[in-house]
């Protein structure tokens, strides 16, 4: 017989995965790299969600888990534009990161 709580964590778990495999193998975009790691988080809350619903444990972690996400998607997006005014595009496969 399934047990329900695993085959769920499973499924975040493979979420998770999928997201860190798309953010390790295309990089190649800013904007797909933050779309990567959103995404993680994203799965990373609906998991914890689930865990903390089921487990009878209150939610404010939450609140908290969820202000950092939106601040790690405007300092993500702060860059972006920042890129994309100063060099133009944001495929930084071909630019080095390390000269100014």
């Amino acid at each position: 017989m399934f047990n329900v709580k695993l085959l769920m964590l499973g499924s975040y778990m493979f979420m998770m995965l999928c997201g860190l495999l798309v953010f390790i193998f295309k990089c190649n975009y800013l904007l797909v790299s933050l779309l990567s790691l959103e995404y993680i988080s994203l799965s990373l809350f609906v998991g914890l969600i689930n865990m903390m619903l089921y487990g009878g444990f209150s939610l404010d972690f939450m609140i908290i888990f969820l202000i950092m996400m939106v601040c790690e998607g405007v300092i993500g997006l702060s860059l972006l534009v920042i890129m994309v005014r100063s060099k133009g595009l944001d495929y930084y496969g071909v630019l080095n990161m390390l000269r100014c």
